[in-house]
């Protein structure tokens, strides 16, 4: 896929428009200026979705034969474009898998991504090479060759792999070790919860040694309880007799606790009865006397009033003035008046004293109905009491223990309880002895599948000795690649493939003519190697895109060789595109100045190139 041009809006918060015409384009800037958002933008076209961005952005490309590829994220959804015009995610995927591959076989977008040499620089120093090759290795494995790299020869391993792997004749990839790992490590916990579980209840089944078979234990049963049918009837009688014996004694000493409670209820009663009628008797005496105490309270303020308005009348006779003005002056003689009056204050205050009697008469009847009629409920109370501890009483009474007959021989039932009480001890000694037998057989078949899951799971492990084995047999093709590529693409390289923790690149350079693992070259070296781990990727994932980023930190003669690869004829028939970055150093900018290189400012926002 020839990318003529690359328009990227808000992305990281930068603003690009890039035209490219020539296959190889080089960007310079300082850093932190954008060159990594130029690469994040074409990974987002790849269906790429990074995080640590702004929510909102929208990333075009448009490619060789003018089809434009678009990508707009909102806050909430991603929006998909063929030629400006929306589309679903796969039908923007079938466009983009027919413009970036050209026939290709690739059918997932993420084997597109666009690595930087920086990513895989990265990538090899963490060991985590596999994670890029992973994708583009082929299906070279299938069940049988698995079941060859086996640390274990037992027919349990092979049913337990055979399990988990495609059935043969399918062939598969490395990703397929990984989920068969996944579902032995689940089943190694199941097996392992099991085999906990039983090894426990072995533990409580402690039965004591056995001499005998359980059928044997059970026949001296029988025949013991056969041979002593009649003893057993008879201890059954005596049972019976000696049950019915001490229910009516405790039956004797209820009832004789109900006479108990009868005598104490009636000296409480001491001949006292509570009858309706007394009942009605003390209601309606109560009655009486609360009204003739109301009838005497209503006299009794009358009478009081009246002696209040002639003591005041009198008071008011012996002043001189007129007793209904007192504005005017009264000479009349009021001694007449005065007398009659007295008289009959007098009279008046002998009736209040004879009501004031009436009436604590009154108050002494209503407090002693109210005491008769307590008394009365409580008699009352005592009655039912007595009569329910009667009807009990009677019921027993009506209702007597039958004993029966005596049995005439007393048998010892111990004796025979404790022969049978051995014969099931005995018997259940034997079938926990049978049971322990079983669970420790389960025991011994699970203990093997757990040992037998444990050594599977730790050899599908990136350092196992399948897994090791699996990926040596497929890099074999990447090696040969490698092999025939590296000396093509930078003469004084070569590099191979290595199943060492996942996979570790080994290599040999210009300086050092010896196998030498990555981790000890240097920076420079480094760069170069990521290069053509690079071209490997890109030639398993034919999109015709490469990016080498970090270049000044490569030596000029290095720079020198590599531009010689990267402007020969052979990367020209390879690539469509590639793209060179580095920091705008002197020395950098002196490098690339035949190459037209695209020089990035902070203060760009829109970048128009014909580099």
């Amino acid at each position: 896929m020839k990318i003529k041009k690359l328009e990227v809006k808000n992305l990281n918060g930068r603003t690009f428009n890039v035209s490219i015409t020539n296959p190889l384009t080089v960007f310079l800037a300082p850093n932190g200026v954008g060159k990594t958002t130029l690469v994040t933008a074409l990974n987002i076209i790849f269906g790429d979705k990074p995080k640590n961005v702004l929510p909102e952005y929208a990333v075009q490309v448009t490619v060789n034969d003018g089809v434009k590829l678009g990508v707009k994220k909102t806050p909430s959804t991603y929006s998909y474009y063929v030629n400006g015009k929306k589309v679903t995610l796969e039908a923007y995927t079938k466009v983009l898998l027919d413009e970036a591959c050209e026939g290709g076989d690739v059918d997932s977008a993420e084997a597109l991504r666009v690595t930087t040499t920086s990513e895989l620089f990265n990538a090899a120093q963490s060991e985590s090479i596999m994670d890029y090759l992973l994708p583009h290795i082929g299906s070279a494995l299938d069940a049988d060759r698995v079941l060859a790299f086996s640390p274990s020869a037992s027919d349990l391993a092979e049913t337990e792999l055979r399990a988990v792997l495609p059935p043969m004749p399918e062939s598969f990839d490395l990703a397929e070790l990984d989920k068969a790992q996944k579902l032995l490590s689940v089943k190694r916990r199941e097996v392992n919860a099991e085999l906990k579980a039983i090894k426990t209840m072995a533990d409580r089944l402690r039965p004591n040694p056995v001499k005998r078979t359980l059928q044997e234990v059970e026949d001296e049963e029988k025949a013991f309880i056969l041979a002593h049918k009649d003893a057993t009837l008879m201890i059954q009688k005596q049972r019976e007799y000696e049950a019915a014996v001490k229910k009516a004694e405790e039956q004797k000493k209820v009832i004789v606790a109900y006479e108990e409670q009868l005598k104490e209820i009636d000296k409480l009663l001491d001949g006292r009865t509570a009858t309706d009628e007394m009942k009605q008797k003390i209601q309606e005496k109560k009655e009486l006397a609360q009204k003739s105490k109301t009838e005497h309270s209503n006299l009794l303020a009358t009478l009081s009033k009246d002696v209040s308005l002639i003591e005041t009348t009198l008071e008011n006779l012996d002043k001189p003035v007129c007793p209904i003005s007192g504005k005017l002056i009264c000479t009349t003689d009021k001694t007449g008046v005065k007398k009659e009056l007295q008289e009959s204050l007098l009279q008046n205050e002998a009736c209040i004293k004879k009501v004031q009697t009436a009436l604590d008469k009154d108050a002494g009847t209503l407090e002693k109905c109210i005491a008769n009629e307590r008394i009365w409920d409580e008699v009352s109370k005592l009655e039912n009491k007595r009569k329910t501890i009667a009807a009990s009483k009677e019921a027993f009474e009506k209702n007597p223990i039958e004993i029966p007959e005596k049995p005439a021989d007393v048998i010892d039932a111990s004796e025979y309880d404790e022969t049978i009480r051995k014969l099931k001890l005995e018997a259940q000694d034997i079938k926990d002895t049978e049971q322990k037998k079983e669970l420790e057989g389960k025991i011994g078949k699970l203990t093997e599948s757990a040992e037998t899951l444990d050594i599977l799971v730790k050899a599908l492990d990136s350092k196992g000795v399948i897994k090791a084995q699996c990926v040596d047999l497929c890099i074999q093709d990447i090696n040969t690649l490698l092999e025939d590529r590296a000396g093509q693409v930078m003469e004084g390289f070569s590099i191979c493939l290595r199943p060492e923790n996942g996979i570790t690149i080994y290599a040999k350079t210009p300086n050092n003519k010896e196998w030498t693992q990555h981790s000890f070259l240097s920076s420079g070296e480094k760069i170069v190697v990521a290069v053509l781990m690079m071209d490997l990727i890109n030639q398993m994932a034919p999109t015709g895109v490469m990016v080498i980023d970090n270049i000044e930190q490569l030596d000029r003669e290095t720079i020198e060789k590599l531009k010689a690869m990267l402007t020969s004829p052979e990367v020209a028939l390879w690539y469509h595109n590639v793209f060179v970055m580095g920091v705008d150093h002197k020395e950098i900018v002196d490098a690339f100045s035949d190459l037209n290189a695209i020089h990035i400012k902070d203060s760009d926002i829109k970048i128009e190139s014909a580099a």
